[in-house]
């Protein structure tokens, strides 16, 4: 059995090698809405807060274009005691849709018709595509 060992891979060109038939996260944040803090992150440069419950991603390094994919989570906000909570992507309202270089959520908890904006102090984002 051989053994690799590398402190250093580069592509034939002397850029970082591509994965192949392999995906893996290009960026990740754990975002504490409630201080406008970003606790730890991956091709983050900051977060906008853009109001109660929504912000804005600012990627260090620009994807290839606004088509990602982003898994996101965040702690329930009542403890159980509503129907829903969620977040998802905000592409309406305060400053516009996705681009390469940023990604809107909005964080939200309700019941029935009712919807509520709120400041999750546990948000978690992975964003998966290209980079630029």
């Amino acid at each position: 059995m051989s053994v690799l060992k590398a402190d250093t891979i580069q592509s034939t060109g002397g850029s970082a090698a591509t994965l192949t038939k392999q995906s893996a996260a290009k960026g990740f944040s754990f975002y504490d809405a409630s201080e406008n803090t970003i606790r730890a992150s991956l091709n983050i440069s900051t977060v906008t807060d853009r109001g109660t419950g929504r912000n804005r991603s600012n990627f260090t390094n620009n994807f290839t274009n606004e088509y990602i994919q982003v898994s996101s989570t965040n702690e329930n906000p009542t403890s159980g005691s509503d129907a829903y909570y969620s977040i998802v992507m905000d592409d309406k309202n305060n400053g516009g849709g996705q681009t390469s270089g940023t990604y809107n959520v909005a964080s939200t908890y309700g019941r029935d018709s009712t919807n509520t904006f709120w400041d999750s102090d546990r948000q978690h984002q992975s964003f998966r595509g290209d980079l630029a």
